[in-house]
């Protein structure tokens, strides 16, 4: 072997260390790529749900209503519609005064009725009684101006104010009820076909 030759046994050693050097920057790139591939997941998953809040909010019909777009409150003074579009909050709300505005009408209705129909005794006097109780305190909570002075034109035959004979409390307990049946059409939007029948006295 002449001098300074590496041998057998050293040339091996030499061949093993640059397999061992070959294989540990192998790994080390795969693992800058394997860090590399986290990273984009983490990032990934961190921005998709800020992603479709964006994408929820950017839609005309999203869930979430933006105070621009909230409807306007109507005048207290006119009937109510039921809700259009995105009013559904103002619709839920407003309910309860319907669904009580409904009852009184049918209650006041009722002992109108009665007053026209029953003759003299303790029924009557019970409707009567009725009537005035509406007449002073809930109605008043809920009428509008048509049906107040509807209220009144048949409290004034009750009270023989204006010298009504049947036919005449018949007639303004009619004209009540079609005052309460128009409120009740606006209020609720149930567009009631024109009644063909007359219901007043001659």
């Amino acid at each position: 072997m002449a001098e300074g030759a590496p041998d057998a046994v050293t040339q091996a050693q030499l061949e093993k260390l640059r397999l061992e050097m070959a294989e540990v920057q192998q790994r080390l790139r795969r693992g800058w790529v394997d860090r590399v591939v986290l990273l984009v997941a983490v990032v990934v998953a961190a921005g998709a749900p800020w992603l479709g809040v964006r994408a929820l909010w950017e839609q005309p019909g999203h869930l979430v209503s933006r105070p621009a777009e909230a409807p306007a409150q109507p005048a207290a003074a006119q009937p109510t519609p039921p809700p259009e579009d995105n009013s559904l909050d103002l619709f839920v709300a407003q309910r309860p005064f319907w669904e009580a505005q409904l009852r009184l009408y049918q209650d006041v209705t009722a002992a109108a009725a009665a007053l026209a129909t029953l003759p003299d005794g303790e029924a009557r006097r019970e409707a009567e009684h009725t009537f005035w109780r509406l007449y002073y305190g809930p109605m008043i909570t809920v009428e509008d101006e048509y049906i107040q002075a509807a209220m009144v034109k048949l409290g004034q035959c009750v009270e023989n104010r204006d010298d009504c004979d049947d036919k005449e409390i018949h007639n303004r307990s009619v004209e009540l009820a079609s005052r309460v049946r128009a409120a009740l059409s606006a209020s609720w939007a149930v567009p009631l076909p024109e009644l063909k029948g007359k219901r007043s006295r001659e």
